[in-house]
């Protein structure tokens, strides 16, 4: 227990733990962490790890270490309880709500608003009906799921297998354009096909350029010139 803790700290501390083992048979257990150790670990006969966080001192210094350490524990079901200082902080309350929005969305178990310590130390009620029902509701949720949530195996990214490293050696099938026709000449044809073409003129034809297309034979040869092949087409 750290020397820094307040009263009212360690009152909180007392009444929770006490709580949890007589509504869960948890037991409780010290947690370090980063050189911290978590103000009430406890872990239930079913395997469900509970983790309360209380911050009580509302320095921005203590509220963001502590609140580092919410992220960094792997517990299952996870409280925090702090001072009215903290609850009347509207920049605290912004950013937990950010942590706990997170926190599900990597299935932890993770109570949605900040609790009121005060009401843990002078109402027996509240605690006994509406923590309760907190904490049980949480550990419920992980009970019914049939898993364990916030394990490692969620919050890691699966790894994709390495790439064998292959030398090849490629070749381009992009070439440079240093000239190219300036005429497209056709003419009308009763021939369809490239093989009808070549089958009236005959396959030396095939070394020039050609297309039949809707009856009508384009090449890049001047059908201008008597010595076209295509003319006898």
């Amino acid at each position: 227990m750290s020397a820094a803790e307040s009263i009212q700290h360690k009152q909180i501390k007392e009444i929770i733990g006490v709580k949890i083992k007589e509504w869960t048979g948890a037991t409780l257990q010290d947690y370090p962490s980063s050189g911290h150790e978590f103000d009430i670990f406890a872990v239930t006969s079913a395997g469900v790890s509970i983790y309360v966080e209380v911050i009580w001192s509302s320095s921005r210094e203590n509220f963001f270490r502590d609140l580092l350490m919410v992220t960094t524990s792997d517990a299952n079901v996870k409280l925090v309880v702090v001072s009215p200082d903290i609850l009347e902080n509207t920049d605290f309350q912004r950013q937990f709500e950010k942590v706990a929005i997170s926190q599900r969305r990597i299935n932890f178990a993770m109570h949605g608003t900040l609790i009121n310590g005060q009401k843990i130390i002078e109402d027996v009620k509240y605690v006994n009906v509406d923590f309760k029902n907190a904490v049980l509701g949480l550990v419920n949720q992980v009970s019914t799921r049939g898993k364990v949530l916030g394990s490692k195996a969620n919050l890691e990214p699966p790894k994709s297998n390495s790439a064998a490293e292959v030398t090849e050696q490629l070749l381009s099938n992009l070439f440079l354009v240093i000239n190219h026709p300036t005429n497209i000449y056709s003419s009308p044809t009763e021939l369809t096909s490239f093989q009808g073409v070549c089958h009236r003129l005959g396959n030396s034809i095939r070394g020039i350029p050609f297309l039949p297309k809707n009856r009508r034979l384009y090449t890049l040869d001047n059908l201008r010139d008597a010595s076209s092949p295509f003319g006898h087409q």
